[in-house]
């Protein structure tokens, strides 16, 4: 059998992350032995003479891909009750003009969580004419909601939220699949997303980040997944979800 995780200066390396979710655990398999527990931590393939010329887009696509996966785990590590739009009406905000939206959203975020004990994951959309935004999220804590007597197409009641003071909001209560609700978000930050408010998202009240993780060693050839070769490693990679019990 061959080794996959040979010793580097004392350290051993396995080719196999596995990422622990609630409901399921995500694998992450190279090509070769990289990960090196307990710290994530990456041994380059190939050695690199020269330093590699960083573009714009390159360093836009890595911040977006960080950003995916950061609200994927956040979403999937915590129990959120509702999945929230909130609008905004240019006669109560601004809406135009994203520093005043970012310090009303940080205020009214951080007052729920103190006084509501509000968990939170939010993200900002720019509308479809690149004018005005509005802010997809899921949320939980104790705070009042309205029956707005309408209902999703499963039938599932949508609620608003009156605390939310600068426009609309619909508040629909989640159930299903926890993986499919944070493959769902990650949806809202896609390869034309731009930080809005300087950031992706805001994420707070407790809210849990990094997923329990282990490391293994695992066959890369006998996965049944696509390969994702990362230039600036040298290496493939393949990625694939296995359900609690499977």
């Amino acid at each position: 059998m061959i080794d996959l995780a040979p010793k580097i200066q004392g350290e051993v390396f396995v080719n196999c992350r596995i990422e622990h979710f609630p409901g399921y655990k995500k694998y992450t398999v190279a090509d070769t032995a990289v990960f090196k527990d307990p710290a994530w931590e990456i041994q380059k393939k190939r050695v690199v003479t020269s330093k590699p010329q960083i573009t714009e887009n390159i360093t836009q696509s890595r911040s977006i891909n960080r950003a995916k996966k950061r609200v994927h785990d956040i979403s999937a590590l915590n129990k959120f009750q509702y999945f929230v739009t909130w609008t905004l009406d240019g006669k109560i905000i601004e809406r135009d003009n994203p520093k005043v939206i970012a310090r009303k959203l940080k205020t009214f975020l951080s007052n729920k969580a103190k006084r509501n004990k509000m968990s939170y994951l939010v993200v900002p959309e720019l509308h479809k004419d690149g004018k005005g935004l509005h802010i997809h999220g899921l949320i939980s804590g104790d705070f009042e909601l309205v029956d707005s007597g309408k209902k999703t197409k499963d039938c599932k009641t949508i609620f608003n939220m009156p605390q939310w003071l600068f426009g609309f909001s619909t508040c629909i209560e989640i159930s299903g699949d926890k993986e499919n609700t944070a493959k769902y978000m990650t949806k809202y930050i896609s390869k034309d997303f731009r930080k809005i408010f300087g950031n992706f998202y805001y994420a707070g009240g407790g809210v849990r980040r990094i997923p329990p993780t282990t490391y293994e060693n695992a066959d890369y050839n006998a996965i049944d997944a696509k390969p994702y070769f990362v230039t600036e490693l040298g290496i493939n990679f393949k990625y694939y979800t296995v359900k609690e019990g499977c």
